[in-house]
């Protein structure tokens, strides 16, 4: 019997007094086909797990994360060297308010590698199809937490 993911979903969220969707958000290798590639802009990483837990399904490129200075470091995507200027300047601003120290930065967790798709979902409808040339096989679809064999590994500090 498969993962009864929305009532677990309830659970959780009543237990936990949540007040948002629990959403999911998977880092790949390679561009899903499904679900649909993101289009548009957004100011933040929070602008994107806002749209998962009010109920859309979608990926992202690393392009999509160069308005986010601090979300593109944790993720590992290079930057232009304007961009780079605008992380200088937002963890400048971060130190001066109090919000982290420069000292914590090397402990920032950050991933290993750059993820070539980053896929976002509420946690019950987290559904990936990953393309054949991924798979070697026939489109696969993965619903709940995808395989570590699809996805970036090593989430690092510092």
């Amino acid at each position: 019997m498969g993962t009864a993911w929305k009532e677990l979903e309830e659970r959780i969220s009543a237990a936990a007094s949540l007040r948002r969707r629990a959403v999911s958000v998977g880092f790949l290798d390679a561009a899903p086909a499904e679900p649909e590639k993101f289009e548009g802009s957004e100011p933040s990483g929070c602008s994107f797990w806002r749209l998962a837990a009010a109920g859309k399904s979608f990926y992202t490129v690393p392009e999509n994360h160069f308005n986010r200075a601090v979300g593109a470091y944790t993720r590992n995507i290079p930057l232009s060297p304007a961009r780079e200027k605008e992380t200088e300047q937002t963890l400048k601003k971060m130190f001066d308010l109090g919000y982290v120290k420069p000292e914590d930065v090397a402990q920032i967790p950050r991933l290993a590698q750059t993820p070539l798709a980053i896929a976002y979902a509420p946690h019950t409808r987290f559904v990936v199809t990953l393309p054949k040339a991924v798979t070697g096989e026939k489109e696969h679809a993965v619903t709940g937490r995808l395989p570590d064999r699809f996805c970036r590994k090593g989430i690092t500090a510092g």
